[in-house]
């Protein structure tokens, strides 16, 4: 089972409009770490903020969970898994690993699945809740 504790270290970084999304180091299975940023900062600012949460050195790119490149912050939607890169080729993280954000809720492990969907467990991002 995957944990995901509260420890205070998310960043925000930017002025005026926030959005909130996570980042993982690039074929991790740890879970994501939020970020809150300006929807006006740059690339580079959110790779030195991201180098911090991750405990990173150096790192270069950041991709979206389909593997394309991040261009853009602007690009980033809320609560969206960003993966960050010390310049080695897009891995996404082994199948079943967790971590996947959905409405607000880090996914930690799935527990059931049917023929009309899964359950899963989740842990609220900003509450700590476990559901």
């Amino acid at each position: 089972m995957l944990d995901f504790p509260d420890d205070g270290d998310d960043f925000e970084l930017g002025s005026g409009a926030l959005c909130s999304f996570y980042v993982r180091a690039n074929g991790s299975v740890d879970n994501p770490r939020q970020i809150r940023i300006s929807h006006t900062a740059r690339l580079s600012d959110l790779l030195e903020n991201a180098a911090r949460v991750l405990s990173l050195s150096n790192p270069q790119k950041a991709y979206f969970s389909t593997g394309m490149e991040v261009e853009e912050i602007e690009d980033i939607e809320d609560n969206e898994v960003i993966i960050i890169s010390c310049g080695e080729r897009f891995k996404p993280p082994p199948a079943g690993s967790g971590g996947e954000v959905i409405a607000g809720y880090v996914v930690q492990e799935i527990l059931g699945e049917g023929g009309f969907g899964r359950v899963m467990k989740g842990l609220h991002a900003e509450t700590g809740e476990v559901v």
